[in-house]
């Protein structure tokens, strides 16, 4: 009872931080938090400014990207635009995020469960705690981020960087950008191509899956790659065929590992409006040899080149000559068989000095 009552105090305070921004309304549709609203409006400072610049002001103010990854799976889970993180350029070795206290991963825990169990049923409870514990210590954020890098580093469209192990501790993720990079969530034409593409590749050629990050860092060249997500984890054909559907026909999801899918495929849309990404998906998943196109060579061409390089006649005589009609004319007669050389009576030169020798060997014998 004691751990329930300070359950609540710590949701009451939160949602007065939030009603100090002008942000309750973000809690009035939650279950969870229904029984704090009453105290909160009193504490509601009205902005004329509008709710998503709120938003983005509030998460910009937060030192741990936590909020910002579960602000984007909020909204994606509503059917909303999520939050645009603020422009970052960054030059030079930076920090990027905080790690969680342990006492604030407890009162995220407890929250967490009771926003699943009452609002969140679609959302994965072990998924939403792993994210948490990656937040603990930014040696394991930095683990992840290479794991990912060595994942991907084999397409041309994707941004190799270096973890700063020197300067990265429990307290601190840093990272050695390889030149002056854009840390943002709109993206150039160039961009969303290398975005949708390694995207999709990762996910049908190496069964990864990235969702629920707020932003992506990239180059002058449209390069990018992944500095922030909520969580990374492997999928099966089962959910490459969910994605399909998803994409072709809008399939509604069932499982929490479906609705991954479901909320990484709204947002990759929302990163890539130039992008097709059935069209891309499509061709993706049916290239058996994607590394034609890295060096953008033609599929056709190249497999011509291999037949020619083995000794094998590719060639096509298109030359075809022309067959008289009238000298397959026979072909349509249907008393042809009888008439043939295999059915017509043998000559008496072959049978007649059977006759003969059979006569002989019965007579003296």
């Amino acid at each position: 009872m004691i751990n329930g009552f300070l359950q609540f105090l710590k949701k009451q305070k939160l949602a007065i931080r939030l009603a100090e921004e002008d942000l309750l309304f973000l809690l009035e549709p939650l279950h969870t938090f229904q029984a704090t609203l009453p105290v909160a409006r009193w504490f509601v400072r009205h902005s004329s400014v509008s709710p998503q610049i709120r938003i983005e002001t509030f998460l910009s103010r937060s030192g741990n990207s936590l909020p910002p990854s579960f602000a984007v799976k909020i909204a994606l889970n509503y059917e909303k635009q999520p939050p645009c993180y603020p422009v970052r350029h960054l030059s030079e070795s930076v920090s990027l995020k905080q790690p969680l206290s342990a006492t604030k991963r407890n009162e995220y825990r407890f929250l967490l469960t009771e926003l699943v169990e009452k609002d969140w049923p679609m959302l994965s409870l072990d998924d939403l705690f792993q994210t948490l514990d990656w937040n603990l210590d930014m040696r394991l954020w930095a683990a992840e981020l290479e794991h990912l890098g060595h994942e991907a580093a084999e397409y041309q469209g994707f941004l190799k960087f270096d973890i700063d192990w020197l300067n990265t501790t429990q307290q601190q993720l840093s990272f050695l950008p390889p030149e002056p990079l854009t840390y943002a969530s709109e993206l150039s034409e160039k961009a969303q191509s290398n975005l949708s593409e390694i995207f999709f590749r990762l996910f049908f050629k190496k069964k990864l899956l990235i969702y629920d990050w707020p932003a992506v860092i990239c180059n002058a060249e449209g390069q990018i790659s992944w500095l922030d997500f909520s969580c990374e984890e492997y999928s099966d054909e089962k959910l490459q065929r969910f994605a399909w559907d998803y994409l072709h026909e809008h399939r509604f999801p069932q499982t929490p590992e479906e609705h991954h899918v479901k909320r990484a495929l709204n947002l990759l849309k929302i990163y890539c409006p130039k992008i097709d990404l059935s069209i891309l998906a499509e061709e993706i998943n049916s290239v058996l040899l994607p590394e034609y196109k890295i060096t953008d060579k033609k599929w056709e061409e190249q497999t011509l080149s291999d037949l020619k390089r083995l000794g094998v006649n590719s060639e096509i005589n298109k030359n075809y000559e022309e067959t008289d009609p009238q000298s397959v004319l026979y072909l349509l007669d249907s008393k042809r068989h009888p008439k043939a050389s295999g059915h017509q009576k043998v000559s008496f030169y072959y049978w007649g000095p059977l006759i003969l020798a059979a006569g002989i060997l019965y007579y003296f014998f």
